[in-house]
């Protein structure tokens, strides 16, 4: 509980820098990211913290994303403090203990607000400094200047976003070796840009491969839960079947009942939308709907309906959104309506 309640400050801080490479869905950060121009290669001693097998597609991902974040930042004018990035990486990798960390999440929020106004805006810039070894990254002290608190904020929570809310396979070792080759612009980086794009695009396959087999099996077992509630209820006096074998359930009625809609009509009504597990997905108060343009799941059952009647829908995947997924309907979701239907639009009239 406590890393979640962390990562969700971390998202918010990230949210509030205005600079590049914002987190967002691990498939669109894998999309969106390209490898920037890259900075001019220096010689410089070596950093080494982890050795990298490329034919290995995770390791190989680690290590190319790593730099290619970097580059990205580098090509924008955004200076980072090697040391201090790198330390991050390492204390993301281990949120369950937060006693480590350099910065506490307020001092982290004031240094991105501080580092976007005072240095990244005024055009300020600085190297990378000192390459450390692991033992000297674990034992630095709590930043002092600017530079060096926003990178250790900006790292740590890039890093934990990747990491915790998008659930990519981040390694620390790999991690860091990319960022420091990137970051200390190393004159012979262990994988070439080509390899970088290769690796990033692998691990995006088999994201998408990952995600469509959990759709899979989602959309299995969502459908087994739809039907076996449709049979379970389909005896129960208070329901109504309908000629889909979707189910209805009159919970209240006014006095006094009006007409009932056509399939062309517009109605006007007041509805809440759930998941069979209770999840609320929608609501709406005094929407006007074109019954044309609905599922017909829906267009059933208002059509079933009278002026005034209040009702709780039932509708089978089939009649609702199907095999797509939504973002926020799985697929072969059973789709629980709350319906009140409060009456029937009068069409305009054009003179």
């Amino acid at each position: 509980m406590q890393v979640k309640k962390l990562i969700l400050v971390f998202s918010i801080l990230l949210l509030a820098l205005s600079l590049p490479l914002m987190a967002t869905g691990a498939k669109e950060i894998l999309e969106e990211e390209k490898l920037s121009e890259t900075v001019n290669s220096v010689d410089v001693a070596t950093p080494n913290y982890a050795t990298v097998d490329k034919t290995d597609l995770i390791q190989a991902f680690n290590y190319a994303y790593s730099y290619m974040t970097v580059q990205s930042l580098y090509s924008q004018g955004i200076s980072i403090n090697g040391a201090y990035w790198l330390r991050a990486i390492d204390d993301a990798e281990n949120m369950s203990d937060t006693s480590a960390f350099l910065l506490d999440t307020s001092e982290m929020e004031s240094a991105i607000s501080s580092y976007t106004t005072d240095y990244y805006q005024a055009g300020l810039k600085d190297d990378a400094g000192a390459i450390l070894s692991n033992e000297e990254l674990a034992n630095l002290s709590a930043p002092e200047t600017l530079l060096e608190k926003f990178s250790y904020a900006y790292s740590l929570i890039y890093t934990a976003q990747l990491k915790y809310m998008n659930g990519l396979d981040i390694s620390a070792p790999e991690f860091k070796q990319g960022a420091a080759d990137a970051l200390y612009n190393v004159a012979n980086p262990l994988m070439t840009t080509d390899e970088c794009q290769s690796a990033v695009e692998n691990y995006a396959a088999k994201l998408d491969e990952e995600y469509e087999e959990y759709l899979k099996v989602v959309s299995e077992e969502n459908l087994k839960a739809a039907e076996e509630f449709l049979a379970t209820n389909k005896g129960n006096e208070e329901m109504i079947e309908l000629p889909s074998g979707d189910l209805m359930e009159i919970v209240s009625e006014d006095e006094e009942l009006g007409a009932t809609p056509s399939e062309t009509d517009s109605v006007i009504v007041d509805y809440d939308l759930y998941l069979l597990d209770g999840s609320e997905i929608d609501s709406g108060t005094d929407v006007t709907f074109d019954l044309q343009n609905l599922i017909p799941g829906f267009i059933e059952a208002v059509t079933n309906m009278k002026v005034g009647q209040e009702c709780y829908v039932y509708i089978h995947p089939d009649y609702g959104y199907g095999e797509q997924n939504t973002g926020t309907i799985p697929p072969q979701s059973l789709l629980v309506f709350r319906i009140y239907l409060k009456g029937i639009a009068t069409p305009e009239v054009t003179e």
